[in-house]
This record gives structure tokens, sequence and C-alpha cells, in this order.
């Protein structure tokens, strides 16, 4: 079994949720930073033709990672807030679940890659998926249960620490790759690197209170696998959901089509999660409030407003300086990335408000609802891929994603609907005219002299002010959360007047 410390007291709500989030959302968004730059480094460094090899194999494995974890993990961190005092237990039949998902990964990921990608002009895809998939396996079924006891203990600032070194060690590897000119492979081994440097950090992380040994406790092993088996269907089916169309582009669209996509869903495929990220840090609190819906759903309704004002300026953002983004990750050999990215863009941002209705399920025990939700919208997402990449390419892919998210949105609410109760947007009319006084502000990149400066200088200067101007457009017209503005600006407030007054 696992030696572990008891978790640690959670102190008040509010602030422990605030550190955890921002934390989490910080390092996914600085992840999302350098995974940008790698982006420019590897596209510009293989070419179009490569590169789309490369989105391939990659999202081929991505999308099976889900085996590797099938719920556990979430489960795993539910308990683990429910049942503190047994966390001995839980830890060590975690980790004993772990060695057999990797071992189940790695057969289903290998046989799929000969399955799909057949005959010799196919063999890169085989062997590249092949490195991906069993280099990292022995460290990634401890790496798994370590994050889910630091979520249960409320320390998702050591996931964000581990998020952020590990895109920091595949963006260097990647420029001595261009530097010294090593090739594809090299760039397969940035990748696995990171991979492995989130593990190893995160286990540095928790070794201090955990030594890993497997359990033979199987009836706990079991119980916690029939609790996450629906949890795991639906973490399968909707990355399925979200990478079938990469692996569609690769077997019925062209290469040139995969390559534009890969780029534009590069760019999006970190802020997809992170609103995931900031609702996982609640999931403990939605399990301890499952006997009290009514504090259930006021937590509910506060995580909307969080997530409503947070959506709207990165939607702003990401389709205005669309072009900027995809100038600066691809190049010009990728300018047909722009309307694409627009259009996952606005899929994306449906994605935040669904993620907020998503957690309270699973801390319910709702995770069945899920599991025929998600598997129908994988049914309508394939269907729609199908009908429009022959004839629209990458843009169809875009529009299949961004139709099925609208429909995910509204199956989500129905589910919901049969725990708790709908909150009502928070002052939606404010919120979105503070959007639009950030897109006016954004369309000065239109102006020759600002446009002339660069992509990289235009969207850092038009984009801080646009951001900036749509703050102040919600505190302006009344809309600021006030949840937003006590735990996170009112402390950088106070600490910025402190140190003038010291000064």
């Amino acid at each position: 079994m696992a030696d572990v410390t008891p978790l640690e007291p959670q102190g008040r709500l509010a602030q422990v949720i605030a550190v955890n989030a921002t934390a989490l959302t910080v390092g996914r968004l600085l992840s999302a930073g350098l995974g940008i730059v790698s982006v420019g480094i590897t596209s510009r460094y293989l070419g179009l033709d490569a590169y789309a090899t490369l989105v391939t194999v990659t999202i081929f494995t991505a999308m099976l990672t889900p085996l590797v974890e099938m719920g556990v993990w979430t489960i795993g961190a539910r308990e683990l807030a429910k049942r503190p005092d047994e966390a001995k237990r839980l830890m060590g039949s975690m980790f004993t679940i772990g060695i057999a998902l990797q071992l189940l990964t790695a057969t289903v990921g290998l046989a799929l890659a000969y399955v799909l990608y057949t005959g010799p002009d196919r063999a890169l895809e085989r062997e590249s998926i092949a490195i991906l998939m069993l280099v990292p396996l022995p460290i990634a079924a401890v790496a798994a249960p370590a994050g889910a006891y630091l979520v249960a203990a409320q320390r998702g600032y050591a996931v964000a620490l581990a998020t952020i070194v590990a895109s920091v060690a595949m963006t260097l590897i990647l420029v001595v790759t261009v530097v010294l000119d090593l090739g594809f492979t090299a760039v397969l081994i940035a990748n696995v690197a990171q991979s492995i440097t989130f593990a190893v950090v995160v286990l540095a992380c928790t070794l201090p209170r955990i030594r890993f040994r497997p359990s033979w406790e199987l009836q706990l092993c079991r119980q916690l696998l029939v609790w996450a088996m629906p949890l795991g269907v639906v973490a399968v089916l909707t990355s399925l959901y979200w990478r079938i169309d990469v692996i569609l582009l690769s077997i019925v669209g062209s290469q040139q089509a995969v390559g534009i996509y890969g780029l534009a869903y590069k760019v999006v495929d970190t802020l997809y999660v992170l609103p995931s990220l900031v609702m996982v840090t609640l999931l403990p609190e939605f399990a301890r409030l499952a006997e009290n819906p009514g504090r259930r759903d006021e937590l509910v309704r506060k995580a909307l407003k969080v997530m409503q004002v947070a959506v709207v300026p990165l939607l702003v953002f990401t389709v205005a300086f669309a072009a900027e983004i995809v100038t600066f990750a691809g190049g010009e050999a990728f300018e047909g990335a722009v309307p694409v990215l627009r259009i996952l863009m606005l899929g994306v941002a449906v994605g935040f408000l669904r993620a907020v209705f998503t957690e309270p399920l699973i801390a319910i025990n709702r995770q069945v609802w899920l599991m025929y939700a998600t598997g129908a919208l994988l049914a309508i997402n394939v269907a729609l891929n199908l009908a429009l990449i022959p004839a629209l390419g990458a843009r169809g892919a875009a529009y299949a994603f961004a139709a099925s998210e609208a429909v995910a949105l509204v199956l989500v609410l129905v589910l919901f609907r049969r725990i708790g109760v709908i909150p009502r947007p928070h002052r939606l009319s404010r919120v979105l005219l503070a959007g639009c006084a950030m897109g006016t502000v954004a369309l000065l990149k239109l102006i020759p002299l600002v446009d002339s400066t660069g992509p990289v200088a235009v969207t850092l200067v038009i984009g801080s002010l646009s951001i900036a101007v749509y703050v102040t457009c919600l505190y302006a017209l009344g809309a600021m959360p006030r949840e937003v503005h006590s735990t996170l600006i009112a402390p950088v407030l106070a600490r910025l007047r402190a140190r003038s007054s010291t000064g």
C-alpha cells in the first residue's frame, strides 16, 4: 500500500479554491503560451506535410489517454475528499489499477495503429505512435494517482507547477533539435519528455507524503473501477469526440487539411481543458455537499459567474487576433488555419459553460447519465464530420465541432436540471457590452501604422489594452462578479498598494 499522511485541513473554502483554480489556470495559460511557441518552432522546422504527420500521431496517442485513467483518478480524488482516513487503502488501490490500465492502453494503441495506418507509406505513423506510447509507460502509472491525491488535498498549485516545468522542458528540447537539426525523431522525443517531466514533478510534490506500493485489496480495486467505469467511458468518448476529427481528416481528408486543422487545434487544445481544471478544484466540495443541494446549486451559480466573465474576453481575443496567432505559430504556409481557429474557438467558448454543470453530476454519482449523453454526442460529431469534411476540409471539421458543442451544452443542461436549479446568466447584457467594447479596441490593429509593427507586438499591445478595457467596463457597468474581485483582483491591488506605500 501507499504510506500517506492525512490530507491537510481545507482552510477557508473561497481562498483555497481561488488559489488552486488560479494556479491551475495560470499554469495552463503559461503552458498554452509555450505550446504556441513550440508549435511555431515545430511547424516551421518540419514543414506542412511532416507537421501533419506529427499532429496525427500526437492526437492519436492523446485520444487514448483516457484509457490510462478510466475515471479512476477523478473518483479517487472524490473518495479521498470524503474518506481521508482511508487514504492509504485508496492510494494503494489506485496504483494497482494504474499499472493494469497502462499495459492495456499500450496494447490497444499499438493494435489500432497497425489497423488504421497500414502499408509501407504509413510506417512513420506506426513507429511514432509506438515511441509516444511505450517510452513514458513506466512512470505514468504512479503520476496519475499522485495527481488525484493533490486534487483531493487542494494542492492544485503543484499540478500547475508540473505543467509549466513540463512545457519548458519540451520547448528547450525543441530549440536544441532545431539548432542541431536532429530531425523528426527528436521532435517526438520532445513530446515524450513533456509527459515524463510532468510525471516527475508531480511525484516530487507527493513523495514526501506518499510511498507507492501496489495493493492487492482486490475488493476495493473492483469498487473503484465500478464507480469509475461510467466516468471512464465518458472520458474515452469525450476524447474521441474532441480528437476524432483529426483522425478522420488523416484518413479521408488531405495531408494539407490535417496540417492546417492541426495548427488551429493545437492553439485551442490547451484552452479547451481550462474550465475542467477550474471545476475539478470544486469536485471535493461538490462531493461533500452531495446531501446539501441548496448549497451545491449556490456553488454552481458562482462558478457560472466566473466562467461567463472569463470566456467572453478569451473568445473576443482569439477571434480578433486569430490571424496574428496563426502567423506567429505557423507562418504564411498555414494561413488557411485562421478561419478554422475562429470556428473552433466558438465551440471552445460553449465548452467553458458546459463544464460548469459536469462536475456536480460526477460528484453525486451521475456518471451513467453523462456516459449515454456523450455517446450520443460522439455519434452526432462523427456524422457531421463525415458529411462536412469531404466538401469543406478543415473548415468542415471545425463546423462539426462547434455545432456538436452547442448540442452538448443543451444535453448537459437537461441532465443537470434533474438534480438542481439551472442558474440565470450573470448580468448577460452588461457582460456582452463589455465584450463589445473589448472587440472595438481590438479593431485598432487594423490601423496601418499599428499593423506594420508585426503580429507579436500587435497582439501583446492591442490585446492587453483590449483586455484592460474589458475589465474596466465590467467594473463600470457593475458586472464584475464579487467572487472574482474579492478572491483574485482585490488581493493583487492590496499588494500593489502596499508596495507603493513601502516604496
